[in-house]
């Protein structure tokens, strides 16, 4: 029976062929640099000398042999959602064919082969700027999906300026005062004569690789922390009060096999972790990112590692471990167990370092309620963060689509 999920970095099991398979760290990012640090970069490319021009998609593949791939490329809207639109399909150049499967060395556990491919190349092309999905597939049938992943590409046609103020809360009463600390930003751009301004779709704002929550303004609805001015001709400038900044991410390195031996390990070599929430902000992250062991290391192996968090007897909130390796969203089976105050989880990682933190919620089963990124982490203007400023256009080629005609990035935290 197959198993069809789509979560990056999620552990599945799959069948094909008669085989077991399962497909691990899965990792989309930037070409920058040629460090091992540039897997921690953005899914981001662009055309026009704004960022990188290319991205790599690789993963490791736990299996006796190897199993028959292809990757499927489709471009979304701006809410993810794929176009259903032969025009924007980008027929013969959408799929790369046939993935060709590196053997892991035999000392390796918990993997077999790797797969590592860049993008675009003379196979497939993106044409659109604006949101793709791939999809891991079977090689005979592009709708049996074993995962995906997702990335941005970018064709600015105009300069945009942002900026952001420290600032207290506005709307609102915080019990804290750490929590009453916020960023505004700002967003100017002057809409060339080319593009109609009655297209313009709105602004969204992305921290960090925090893919899965970002900060949307729109024009079609005005709150006092999220609206826009319009002069009426080509100016516009839109707003985003009251950012909570957070604090710089937790960091597990599991590089090291002395400090964190094979089978298992603790996440923290130095002891059960705890709320952060008053602790100076002193952390260094790689922005969300993972720095995964080389797949030809004989030590790139996977080994369970236990998460432990203690909170007060009374904290009556669910508690999920999130980060890298969630594609910073919240899942089930990442939920932390609570007993007696002690909270754990255990998950099996490949060697590396990996940027992660503790979010709060109500879960029932199906959904999440009440999300809370920073009431077990904490609230700095200091916190060094990236964010990724996109402007959306409802352009009419092709029956229309959503298109990203202006970008910028913008780092917090620096004065």
């Amino acid at each position: 029976m197959v198993k069809i999920i789509s979560m990056w970095f999620l552990f599945i099991s799959t069948l094909i062929v008669g085989q077991d398979f399962s497909i691990k760290s899965l990792q989309t990012y930037a070409n920058i640099g040629s460090s091992q640090s540039t897997q921690a970069k953005f899914p981001l490319i662009s055309n026009s000398g704004q960022a990188a021009n290319s991205f790599t998609i690789e993963f490791d593949i736990e299996a006796d042999y190897q199993p028959s791939l292809n990757i499927h490329f489709k471009f979304c809207d701006k809410n993810w959602q794929p176009y259903d639109n032969i025009f924007l399909d980008n027929p013969l150049k959408n799929t790369e064919y046939s993935l060709y499967f590196e053997r892991l060395p035999l000392s390796i556990e918990g993997a077999s082969y790797h797969y590592k491919g860049k993008f675009p190349n003379d196979n497939v092309t993106f044409p659109f700027s604006g949101k793709w999905i791939y999809y891991i597939t079977a090689s005979n049938n592009e709708n049996e999906i074993y995962e995906e992943g997702r990335f941005i590409v970018v064709n600015s046609v105009m300069p945009i300026k942002t900026g952001f103020q420290r600032s207290r809360m506005e709307n609102g009463i915080s019990r804290e005062v750490e929590l009453g600390r916020v960023l505004n930003l700002r967003v100017d751009f002057n809409l060339p004569d080319s593009l109609y301004p009655g297209r313009l779709l709105n602004v969204e704002v992305i921290k960090n690789h925090e893919i899965y929550d970002p900060i949307i303004i729109n024009r079609d609805r005005y709150d006092s922390d999220r609206y826009f001015e319009w002069d009426g001709d080509r100016d516009f400038t839109f707003v985003a009060k009251d950012i909570k900044p957070g604090k710089n991410y937790r960091l597990l390195d599991i590089r090291s096999i002395n400090k964190y031996p094979a089978p298992a390990a603790n996440a923290q070599f130095e002891g059960i972790e705890t709320s952060r929430f008053t602790f100076p902000n002193k952390e260094r992250d790689n922005f969300g990112g993972s720095i995964l062991k080389d797949y030809r290391d004989d030590y790139a192996e996977y080994i369970d590692v236990k998460f432990r968090l203690r909170l007060p007897d009374y904290f009556k909130k669910d508690v999920f471990v999130v980060g890298s390796f969630t594609g910073w969203d919240l899942f089930e089976g990442y939920k932390m167990n609570g007993k007696g105050g002690l909270y754990t989880n255990t998950i099996e990682l490949k060697r590396g370092v990996y940027d992660y933190q503790y979010v709060t919620a109500y879960f029932d089963g199906e959904n999440f309620t009440d999300i809370d990124w920073i009431e077990l982490e904490g609230n700095k203007w200091t916190t060094v963060s990236e964010y990724r400023i996109f402007v959306y256009y409802k352009n009419s080629d092709y029956g229309e689509y959503d298109e990203i005609i202006g970008y910028s990035k913008i780092r917090s935290g620096i004065k």
